[in-house]
């Protein structure tokens, strides 16, 4: 990973998911608010493979690209020949309000963008941006608000960096939704340690990281050994962010960091207090690599269900789609309105199409419908 070249084979395969989960009864309540909670990890696997692309990655991308299947074909599929309505909801038509996760919400803006231009003109989508817990409520509150059922009304769908928590599928299966909900996996992002470039720490484990997040008034030795007995403080952008969630549920099994710990509103403020020095950040890869002027990552390592010890990597599309890094953020889209919906045409559209898998792999993403063939270069 310090610099190597590596060609890996990319194969597109076209996934279409549709209602997926265990069956639940229970009677449906107009609104709910949300605590932390463990999350219930799931996937659904792919179907066939579609399209080959080349890439050579180094830690300067290089792409060199075979399109194969087409985004239009795709529609087609999901909608039928006919045409449509502008007023009525279907795959490429309709209203959709999308609300996204603020750490990807610059990269599927201009995605909805292509998608209406090329693909689905008689399609408008509103794009707001909210923290993850926040999105899933306004994904159950506005479904149950919506007692119209009216094909005309826009439908709703968000995007978050992690799968739906354990507290959030009961209150869709309380509320008989489990068979309308569309879950439809995007890519792949990493949790990252950021710290200032000058930073004396250099890597550390998950079971380091562990007794850190556990231990009151915590030293650096403890994450690294031998780099100090300097203070750390860690800082998380937001109680309800998608990468705090991950902490909780795999980190730290439902509980909160002991101190000292630090939440902000949003992830620009939390990287300008690591770039100040002020604590080690917990967030997603995908925005902190874009500020490498000031920060840099911890390289992780981690022991494996069979004990095995994984020297530490530095998180990056490499070890991500290498599975060598161990902390691994899913990014999945989430709708109630059917498959029938604008929501699940463009969710599906992202999970896709050779244009929007190959752009978040650009943005340092894993994608999720590709299978990568790792070949050494020579």
């Amino acid at each position: 990973m310090n610099g190597e070249t590596y060609t890996l084979i990319i194969r597109n395969r076209l996934c279409l998911r549709g209602p997926k989960g265990p069956e639940y009864d229970g009677s449906a309540t107009t609104d709910f608010t949300l605590g932390s909670r463990k999350s219930e990890l799931t996937q659904t696997p792919c179907s066939k493979k579609t399209t080959f692309i080349m890439i050579q990655l180094t830690y300067s991308t290089y792409w060199t690209i075979r399109k194969g299947l087409t985004a239009i074909l795709f529609l087609v599929m999901l909608s039928g020949c006919e045409p449509h309505d502008t007023s009525k909801n279907s795959p490429t038509s309709g209203s959709l309000i999308l609300y996204v996760d603020e750490t990807y919400v610059e990269l599927i803006r201009p995605l909805a963008d292509s998608f209406t231009t090329s693909y689905a003109p008689a399609m408008s989508i509103d794009i707001k941006t909210l923290q993850a817990r926040d999105a899933v409520e306004e994904l159950i509150n506005q479904h149950l608000a919506d007692t119209s059922l009216s094909n005309t009304a826009a439908a709703v769908g968000i995007i978050i960096g992690r799968e739906l928590l354990e507290d959030e599928r009961r209150i869709i299966g309380e509320r008989n939704l489990n068979q309308r909900l569309l879950e439809i996996p995007l890519a792949w992002d990493g949790l990252a340690l950021v710290v200032p470039n000058e930073s004396p720490l250099k890597e550390t484990t998950v079971a380091q990281l562990r007794e850190a997040l556990i231990t009151e008034d915590r030293r650096a030795n403890v994450l690294q050994e031998g780099s100090g007995n300097e203070q750390l403080r860690f800082v998380f952008t937001s109680p309800n962010s998608s990468s705090y969630g991950y902490v909780r549920e795999h980190l730290l099994k439902g509980d909160e960091p002991a101190s000292p710990a630090r939440w902000l509103g949003t992830a620009d403020s939390a990287i300008d207090q690591i770039a100040n020095g002020e604590g080690i950040g917990l967030m997603a890869w995908y925005r902190a690599h874009q500020d490498s002027v000031r920060l840099r990552t911890l390289k992780v390592g981690y022991a494996d269900s069979t004990g095995i010890i994984n020297p530490p990597v530095r998180v990056h599309t490499v070890s991500l789609v290498m599975d060598k890094y161990p902390m691994k953020l899913h990014v999945v889209g989430y709708s109630l309105a059917g498959t029938k919906s604008p929501a699940n045409g463009f969710l599906s559209w992202l999970a896709s199409s050779d244009i929007a898998q190959q752009q978040m792999a650009k943005k340092g993403l894993e994608p999720e419908n590709v299978r990568f063939t790792l070949i050494p270069s020579q």
